[in-house]
């Protein structure tokens, strides 16, 4: 079943999975929010119960609950089965950075939250993943994708200062559709991908416009049984959707002439109230498929192999892709290149700023390259690189990364760079709340994040988000 995109959620907690999909519905497991703490007093409370239909099901003794382990997080830590359910039965979201209408902290007079902070309205609200953080907002979804809150100029002038909930059922025609992936930019907006392949997008900095069904603009150019997977929201004037068959298809910003265009109708008597049924009759003035949409195949450009996309991230400039024989890929005027210095290295994570980028590898190392004005590539200097980089201070301290996070500063000339451990830790340097030009990682979080669970990250413009689990409770 899939999860956040290209994620699964037998991947993500696959002992539970295993052991409860035998004999629960899977798709009301999901919906952990309300679920999993029934279960957890089911078990606990019925511990017999529980074994013997482990026995009969699984045709294994008497397990005990306290050995039965899952993993949980990006960090992918091991906890017993009943530690599992205290810590994901709910959630809780944590930004900081520059400005209330990014952060979401619309309470908090200050223009700088120099602290990871709790974004109470969100708080328990089953959140699995948050989408790359923009000068605009942000987005996020719930962990069975039926729920996404989002917040921001984006949202339309009458609802920019506030974190609004929508039921994705109100836009989906599909019975039972969930979101698999989310995204945001400046010159995006807010971006939905469906299990179904349906996506949509809200772009509102000028008018309130409404939800739009971005799938009926580019349809003609997807393949026999394709469908969009991932969304790509980001900066210069490009967003992208990659599809399940590894195709990009990428769009300049388009949405921003729909203000201009919409009025221009209006005045001729048009009834533009749905512009997407306006688009499915072809009426829309100068729409073009092939014009307003490009299509980058999966391609290597040195070599011309096909290739299959495992995780994909859009910073503010670039889009960068791994494949599945861990690859680095940017992409190029027709096809991927290679990203330059990472022939023999295998890459499990990958982010880029406004103006710098940097990948983690299979063994824990960082590398980064770009702009560092503000130190923000982990060397100790203010020294800008052209090519990727090793971090010496990850080797030195014996630490292993899992997780990266590339965010833009103000001006573009740099930011800050997180880095999560395989102990949770999280470490920023450059410059984000607090943390202000430091040109080694800097431990954040110490108290918030404090027996949680790191289950998404996202590093943006001028400010960070962070989705964890509730605190860890020993039982």
């Amino acid at each position: 079943m899939e999860m956040a995109g290209s994620e699964n959620l037998d991947t993500m907690f696959p002992d539970t999975i295993v052991n409860l999909a035998l004999f629960l519905d899977v798709k009301s497991l999901l919906d952990l929010s309300s679920v999993s703490k029934t279960l957890y007093v089911l078990v606990s409370q019925n511990t017999l119960l529980w074994q013997t239909m482990c026995i009969s099901t699984l045709g294994c003794d008497k397990p005990s609950l306290d050995n039965m382990t899952t993993r949980i997080g990006l960090a992918n830590t091991e906890l017993t089965w009943k530690e599992f359910f205290v810590c994901i039965y709910s959630s809780d979201v944590f930004t900081w950075g520059l400005s209330s209408s990014r952060t979401g902290h619309f309470d908090n007079p200050v223009s700088k939250i120099l602290t990871p902070q709790l974004l109470e309205p969100l708080h328990q609200k089953c959140v699995s993943f948050i989408g790359k953080t923009a000068e605009v907002g942000s987005i996020v979804k719930s962990q069975n994708g039926k729920i996404v809150y989002f917040w921001g100029h984006h949202c339309g002038p009458e609802t920019c200062n506030q974190i609004n909930e929508l039921d994705v059922s109100e836009l989906s025609p599909i019975p039972g559709d969930f979101v698999v992936h989310c995204s945001c930019g400046h010159h995006s907006g807010f971006l939905l991908v469906m299990d179904s392949g349906l996506v949509f997008n809200k772009y509102n900095l000028q008018h309130d416009l409404p939800w739009l069904e971005l799938s009926v603009w580019f349809s003609s150019l997807l393949n026999e049984g394709e469908k969009a997977i991932v969304s790509l929201g980001g900066q210069r004037s490009r967003s992208a959707i990659i599809t399940n068959q590894h195709n990009t298809i990428i769009w300049p910003r388009i949405l921003a002439r729909i203000d201009k265009i919409k009025s221009a109708l209006h005045k001729k008597g048009t009834d533009v109230s749905d512009i997407s049924d306006l688009l499915k009759q072809d009426q829309f003035p100068g729409f073009s498929a092939k014009k307003f949409f490009e299509v980058i195949p999966p391609i290597d450009n040195a070599t011309n192999e096909k290739l299959k996309f495992v995780k994909h991230r859009f910073g503010h400039v670039d889009f960068f892709v791994i494949d599945d024989k861990q690859r680095l890929y940017k992409d190029g005027s027709v096809g991927w290149d290679r990203v330059e210095g990472t022939e023999n290295l295998k890459i499990v994570d990958v982010d880029s700023g406004s103006g710098h980028s940097g990948f983690v590898t299979e063994d824990g190392d960082v590398y980064t390259w770009g702009t560092n004005n503000h130190g923000n590539l982990c060397h100790n200097d203010l020294i800008s690189r052209e090519v990727p980089t090793r971090v010496e201070w990850v080797r030195d301290n014996n630490y292993k990364v899992v997780a990266i996070g590339c965010g833009g500063y103000i001006g573009w000339e740099g930011g800050f760079t997180l880095l999560l451990l395989d102990d949770n830790r999280l470490f920023c340097a450059g410059d984000l709340g607090i943390i202000e030009r430091e040109q080694l990682p800097v431990q954040v979080g110490t108290e918030e994040f404090y027996g949680r669970h790191i289950l998404s990250i996202s590093a943006g413009e001028d400010w960070a988000g962070v989705v964890t689990s509730m605190a860890h409770v020993k039982l």
